[in-house]
């Protein structure tokens, strides 16, 4: 959450990428270029305030899930306003102008086997916690405001704290054993139907145990993991030991054959805005300050990045890089 009207400008060495634009149906008109890498560091980006005019669009919430709607906080008793939620976000350099990349250029990149088949979804695995099952349901809010319509879903993404949305109730329930949302949407280039899922292991017998799931595992797609923000203590090896359990035994071992025709993507742990000096959980805090579930701007310039080092570290270590 932001609240000031731009966020400070930051210097970033990287290239983001460039991508087409859309035609009238949201679909990129051309392919993705990524540039030679560069050590330009007079490129920078910041998020700015769109007005509510700019996007009337998103203004009226039609989804059954209230997730969707602008405002809405996990939590079911919290939102804020509309007109706080709209944000763009601008990079420039003196060569060129950086887009980010959206979930329909992901889509881009499934195999011409997958994404063509219109019999068959392009499916896409979240793995984590509470974070990646908001990106769970923000995968398919954004599918559906480009045009998707619901299939299928089994919306169990949270505890009694997220509400009614858990209680939503699709007319086709495909995968109950398993969170998932499947969308449609005959007029799409690339991946006609797409298969979201949100998981909190990658229990290979309780993902794809179920007879349903057999097809879904066979097919292949992108699962993207992430586990970090209850790993709250540097040097404890709480994200290392994670991963060696649930994402190693399906990229190595005697397992990892099963697994070729999934791609496997760690999802960098965001910056935490708890109470704290560097926006981190404490749990001392957590039980002595009423206030500190409410969202703040970190007051310590220092950025808490520790876990992201740990995970390609350790990536590293084993030899990985070019697998995840």
């Amino acid at each position: 959450l932001v609240t000031g009207e731009e966020i400070e400008n930051y210097k970033i060495p990287e290239v983001l990428g460039n991508f087409s634009q859309k035609d009238e149906h949201g679909t990129p008109a051309g392919h993705y270029k990524r540039d030679a890498p560069t050590t330009d560091t007079s490129v920078t980006y910041r998020w700015t305030q769109i007005k509510m005019e700019e996007n009337r669009d998103f203004w009226n919430c039609t989804s059954p899930f209230q997730h969707c709607c602008l405002g809405q906080c996990r939590q079911d008793v919290y939102q804020i306003s509309k007109e706080r939620t709209l944000w763009k976000f601008v990079g420039n350099s003196p060569e060129r102008t950086y887009n980010l990349h959206s979930l329909s250029d992901v889509l881009d990149y499934f195999p011409n086997r997958i994404k063509k088949d219109r019999s068959s979804p392009c499916t896409i695995i979240f793995m984590g916690d509470s974070l990646s099952s908001d990106h769970a349901m923000g995968a398919q809010c954004q599918l559906a405001h480009d045009g998707y319509t619901l299939l299928s879903c089994n919306p169990k993404l949270g505890a009694r704290s997220y509400g009614n949305d858990n209680e939503v109730i699709c007319h086709t329930n495909l995968y109950p054993e398993v969170a998932h949302f499947l969308l449609e949407n005959k007029r799409a280039n690339s991946c006609p139907q797409v298969l979201i899922i949100f998981t909190g292991d990658l229990n290979e017998h309780r993902l794809f145990g179920g007879k349903l799931m057999t097809p879904v595992h066979k097919s292949g797609g992108l699962i993207v993991f992430n586990w970090g923000v209850w790993c709250n203590e540097e040097g404890k090896g709480c994200i290392s030991s994670k991963i060696i359990d649930e994402v190693f035994p399906l990229i190595s071992g005697p397992n990892a054959g099963r697994y070729t025709q999934w791609k496997f993507l760690y999802r960098e742990t965001e910056p935490q805005h708890y109470r704290t000096p560097d926006g981190t959980y404490s749990r001392k805090q957590f039980l002595h300050d009423k206030n500190f579930n409410r969202c703040e701007a970190a007051s310590s310039k220092k950025k808490e990045s520790w876990r992201n080092d740990e995970v390609a570290s350790l990536l590293a270590t084993y030899k990985l890089t070019d697998r995840i």
